[in-house]
């Protein structure tokens, strides 16, 4: 019976350090199962940390295109009012163009009539030396006639035949 105790004492060892090989395996995938999770929970900090940071990327670039936005809609307005003014100004050229036209045709008229007047002004002319001219003949004519009862002596006689 000492040899079955000394059996069992030697498996009893045996499977003692069995178990505490056992344990130390446990241990060591404890002890790693730690750490990984120590090293995942790093990770996921970095993860925060990133996504903290993205966040407040993100809020930057919202409040880039909401700075963008204000800046279209004040160059809109602006536009808007080029467009509105651009328009009152082809308004305003359009009335010049009318005046001008106004001006041209009445400068025209003006010019016509001015060419009519000096045309009848030099008819009046020619016709003021042609009935000058009959005024004379019949003057010499009259004298000539009044003449044969008159004493040849008279201004109008002397008039009519001095020479000219």
């Amino acid at each position: 019976m000492a040899l079955e105790v000394r059996k069992l004492a030697e498996e009893s060892a045996r499977a003692a350090k069995d178990v505490g090989g056992a344990i130390e395996d446990v241990r060591g995938g404890v002890t790693a199962a730690v750490e990984a999770i120590h090293a995942g929970e790093t990770r996921v900090r970095d993860v925060g940390g990133i996504a903290g940071e993205a966040d407040q990327a993100l809020q930057d670039v919202l409040g880039g295109i909401g700075s963008l936005a204000s800046l279209v809609d004040a160059l809109a307005a602006t536009s808007q009012q080029q467009a509105a003014a651009m328009t009152a100004l082809l308004t305003a050229m359009g009335e010049v163009e009318t005046l001008a036209a106004g001006s041209a045709d009445s400068a025209a008229e003006a010019a016509g009539a001015v060419t009519e007047q000096h045309l009848a002004l030099q008819r009046i002319a020619d016709t003021s030396r042609q009935l000058s001219d009959v005024a004379e003949r019949m003057r010499g004519a009259i004298v000539r006639f009044s003449v044969i009862g008159r004493r040849h002596d008279t201004a109008e006689y002397v008039a009519i035949r001095r020479p000219q």
